[in-house]
């Protein structure tokens, strides 16, 4: 398995990347300043804050992610950001057995500090000080793992590993089926005992995360069985998700024919549940192909 990645030295990333060494300690060293920032309602409430890279910093954060991080083995219970693997893949892991376990890790990116990537990328991948600290600087703001920047995937699996590792133990000790999306915890079975869901929850704190009180549980094919966004008691699909997407275009067109909104938002709304209704097919069929 490789987790090391290829290049030892800061020089050998400049050149690796095509980037001068001067540029990248300068970018590095006003990373903070180059973000745009802005949030998102959650379906759940609240909202959830995004931050995108300059152009400048965008490109580096680019080649990064497509030149260094993309060589490292993630061969992992992880369905997130990675190639071929998605939240359905994820949810398709856990069909067909009877009984759930999920959690939520609170605010798992502004939970992933500077010192989180720098330690994970010294212990986990071998980097010296300088380049893990390089790194760090240009994948990091404002003290935290921004969402929505390039390489902010690779790194938020790299800092989990070793939490992997350890939840990925204890299901294998359990007979348990276990993966994990992002912020996503999720384990399955034809039962789960309380000592695994007390474990479970122990290597989490141990491991410094945050528990979110008010997501996940237990559930049984009596009741909803959602893993990241797929209800998978009977088969797979979005669940009561797709009613809200056609009510959401119903008070779109209302909007439009009230003069509420335009022509191009009314377009974009009817483009947007068209590209829903597709990804609702592939959750179907991608169900499928796995009970066959």
């Amino acid at each position: 398995m490789n987790r090391r990645l290829p290049i030892q030295t800061v020089s050998e990333l400049a050149t690796l990347i095509g980037v001068p060494i001067k540029e990248l300690w300068r970018t590095a060293s006003k990373a903070n300043k180059s973000y745009s920032h802005w949030d998102e309602p959650k379906p759940t409430g609240g909202v959830r804050n995004f931050s995108s890279p300059y152009p400048s910093l965008k490109a580096i954060q680019k080649k990064l992610h497509k030149l260094v991080f993309s060589k490292i083995d993630f061969e992992t219970p992880s369905n997130y950001g990675i190639k071929k693997k998605s939240n359905i893949t994820n949810a398709r892991e856990h069909i067909g057995n009877q009984v759930i376990f999920t959690l939520d890790l609170k605010s798992f990116f502004p939970s992933i500090r500077p010192e989180r990537v720098f330690i994970a990328l010294k212990d986990e991948l071998g980097c010296s000080d300088d380049v893990a600290s390089l790194l760090t600087k240009l994948v990091t703001c404002n003290y935290q793992l921004p969402q929505g920047a390039p390489p902010s995937t690779d790194i938020a699996n790299i800092v989990t590993f070793r939490l992997q590792r350890r939840l990925l133990g204890l299901a294998k000790q359990w007979g348990l089926k276990f993966t994990i999306y992002a912020d996503d915890v999720t384990y399955s079975g034809t039962d789960i005992p309380v000592k695994v869901i007390d474990t479970v929850k122990m290597i989490i704190r141990t491991e410094g995360y945050k528990i979110h009180p008010a997501k996940g549980g237990v559930f049984d094919k009596s009741s909803s069985q959602v893993v990241t966004g797929i209800n998978i008691a009977h088969g797979a699909s979005v669940g009561k998700t797709k009613k809200n997407w056609r009510a959401e275009l119903h008070q779109s067109k209302l909007s439009f024919a009230a003069g509420e909104i335009t022509e191009e938002n009314w377009l974009r709304a009817q483009k947007k549940f068209k590209s829903r209704n597709i990804y609702a097919n592939s959750v179907k069929k991608l169900a499928v192909k796995t009970v066959s």
